[in-house]
């Protein structure tokens, strides 16, 4: 199980479910969008350090957090440059 410097109690315990869960999508995919973070942990009351600690621990291990882009806005800047 992840640690991040958490205090244990019982509450705490479905937070780490959530983190595990979440860390394990993105390992598997090798990037996350900051989106999909906030989506996921919805429900889980972390504090600043808290959020930095999983930054920082998706990071290491390979995890790359993204901003979302749509493809599609792509396109749409190439044709505007093009003009």
């Amino acid at each position: 199980m992840l640690k991040m410097g958490f205090k244990m109690d019982t509450n705490d315990e479905k937070k780490f479910e959530y983190i595990n869960d979440l860390m394990e999508k993105a390992k598997q995919k090798g990037s996350i969008t900051y989106t999909e973070i906030a989506d996921h942990l919805e429900h889980v009351d972390m504090d600043k350090a808290q959020m930095d600690d999983l930054y920082e621990a998706l990071l290491s291990n390979g995890v790359d957090i993204v901003t979302e882009s749509d493809p599609d806005d792509f396109e749409i800047i190439s044709m505007e440059k093009g003009r």
